[in-house]
Formats: structure tokens, C-alpha cells, sequence
């Protein structure tokens, strides 16, 4: 099979990536939150992507860079040739070290995959990444939790002095944005990331949530994602989930997830998703306490770029 690739143009290329994303035999856990992956600062590089197509010109693989996430994405169509997937890692591996060499970058990249893709697990080992679920006190691996469609909606208790709204994407950027750096302590959100996913296809201010102080202080957010997947199959997912730390332990998590699921079922979802770190024992609870479930192992493969 004669196969070609290229840099992807999002703005054409976006509903075949996704559609391929949904067909993937790589158990991938991004279900339905890629516009959100895909409105990140990263994709501003049309370098940081790669889309290889068959002699058909069909998708049958993609890899993106994503920076803020120090994330590799890759994806592959299950009737690709078998070597397929080590090339698209050999790519990003390649890419990742141009990054570097050109001070831009991380100084380690991750992979995450499920723990039954043992031939891609063996890919990924050749090329030099390791898998850091199980290395001591540094160990990272995630899970994919779902709140199925036989699932109890979860009642929603609100304390009082606060209420639950969708964002104002017209005059509350800034105040997500700060809030969101706040919450991760990170600077990786930008008012131009977070301005980008309320104008990605797909985005749903109805499930763009918030919580706010009477005062008008926001203080958490749920995000949830809608997909229509070509299966006919309607899912939710969530990310990202977070809450004000001087406000944790009010179980305003469990307040925006119960009303997340409900605007999720509202829109027709069947299953609504949402990934987490394994080792996030608290949002581990929070998700368990209004009904999601764990379906999926994650494991996370770390590569180091040379020379960091």
C-alpha cells in the first residue's frame, strides 16, 4: 500500500480527523473532547500536525504535538498496515526533537494508550518510551470512566450563595482563564485557547458550565463535549473539570457534574465519559460518588527528548 502524508489544515481536514478518531482500534480515550484539544495554541503551528493517507487519499492516520498537554496524539484507522503507527511515533519523536533544537518544546513528551494495544505498547517500547505507570513514586497512568445510559442521574445540591449557569463566553473569558490557570497551576490556558473552543464545530454553550459566587465570582467549571459519531452514537465527555481551591469541600465537583450529565442526556447523550490521572484519588471519589464508573485502563509511555 502506497502511503503519502502531509501537514493537516484543520480548518478542512477537521471532520475527517475526527471521524477517523471514531473508528480507531486504538481504544483511544478521547471520545468526544478533541475540538477542545484541537483549539489549543499548539495547533497554531501547522507542523505540530500530520495526517497519512492511503493510495485513495483516505485518512488512515494522524499524529498532532500538543504542547500544552506535553501530549503526543496519535490515531490509526484499524485496516492500516501494521507499521503504520511506528512511523507516525517516529514523526512525532522527530518533530519533538526540532522542537527542541529550536528552543521551543517540552523537555519529555507523554503517550497515553490503552493497556490492551500490546502491539503498539511494543512500538512505543522500541522507539524508546517508557511506561511510567508502575516506576515508584513518580507513577502516572489514567483511567476512562463512564456514566452509562442505564446510569441514576445524580440530584444536584447546591449550596447556598452560589449558582450554576452557562459561561458568559462574551464577558467571562478572562475570568475562565484565570480561574482555570488558578485551579491547574498552570499558565497553559490562554484567552485565545479558551476563545478558540466556544468557535471549534461541536461547542455547545449550554454545556459550557460554571458555578458563580451571588457575588459574581466564579469559582468552577465543567466543560462537556457533545460527538455524533458516525456509528450514529451519541456521547458526552468531559474535560475540563475544575473547582477554586478555597471552595473545595462543598462538593460543588459533584453539583457540576450532576447538572453536566443532565444537559449531556438533554442534548441525546447515551454515555458521557471523562478521563482521569489514576493517581487523583480525590477526583477519583468525586467522579465515583455520582455514578461514573471505570471501563478502561490508560496507560501513560514518556519519552525524553535527548540533551534535556
Amino acid at each position: 500500500m502506497a502511503i503519502c502524508h502531509r501537514e493537516l489544515s484543520l480548518q478542512n481536514d477537521l471532520a475527517e480527523v475526527l471521524n477517523l478518531a471514531d473508528v480507531s482500534g486504538l481504544n483511544i480515550p478521547h471520545i468526544a473532547d478533541w475540538p477542545y484539544r484541537f483549539s489549543s495554541w499548539a495547533m497554531d503551528e501547522l507542523s505540530n500536525t500530520r495526517g497519512w493517507y492511503d493510495s485513495s487519499s483516505r485518512l488512515i492516520g494522524w499524529a498532532a504535538i500538543q504542547t500544552p498537554f506535553w501530549a503526543i496524539d496519535c490515531v490509526a484507522h484499524p485496516e492500516a498496515p501494521a507499521h503504520l503507527y511506528r512511523e507516525m511515533i517516529s514523526w512525532a519523536k522527530s518533530r519533538v526533537a526540532e522542537m527542541a533544537a529550536g528552543g521551543a518544546g517540552r523537555p519529555m513528551w507523554f503517550v497515553s494508550i490503552s493497556a490492551v494495544c500490546l502491539d503498539q505498547r511494543c512500538d512505543l517500547e522500541s522507539l524508546g518510551f517508557e511506561d511510567v505507570s508502575d516506576i515508584g513514586e513518580d507513577s502516572w497512568s489514567k483511567v476512562l470512566l463512564e456514566f452509562g445510559e442505564d446510569s441514576r442521574l445524580p440530584p444536584i445540591h447546591l449550596p447556598s450563595g452560589f449558582q450554576i449557569r452557562s459561561l458568559d463566553i462574551h464577558s467571562e473569558i478572562q475570568a475562565y482563564v484565570d480561574l482555570h490557570r488558578e485551579v491547574f497551576q498552570s499558565e497553559n490556558m490562554t484567552h485565545g485557547w479558551r476563545t478558540n473552543a466556544t468557535r471549534m464545530t461541536g461547542y455547545i454553550n449550554d454545556l459550557d458550565i460554571v458555578i458563580s459566587s451571588d457575588a459574581g465570582e466564579l469559582c468552577g467549571f465543567c466543560v462537556a463535549w457533545l460527538r455524533h459519531q458516525i456509528s450514529g452514537e451519541c456521547v458526552g465527555q468531559i474535560e475540563p473539570l475544575g473547582v477554586r481551591e478555597s471552595h473545595r469541600g462543598q462538593k460543588l465537583s459533584q453539583a457540576l457534574l450532576a447538572e453536566t450529565i443532565r444537559r449531556l442526556r438533554n442534548q441525546g447523550a447515551r454515555s458521557v465519559f471523562v478521563e482521569t490521572d489514576k493517581q487523583r484519588s480525590a477526583a477519583m471519589s468525586a467522579y465515583a460518588s455520582v455514578g461514573f464508573r471505570v471501563v478502561q485502563d490508560v496507560l501513560v509511555y514518556r519519552h525524553v527528548v535527548a540533551g534535556s
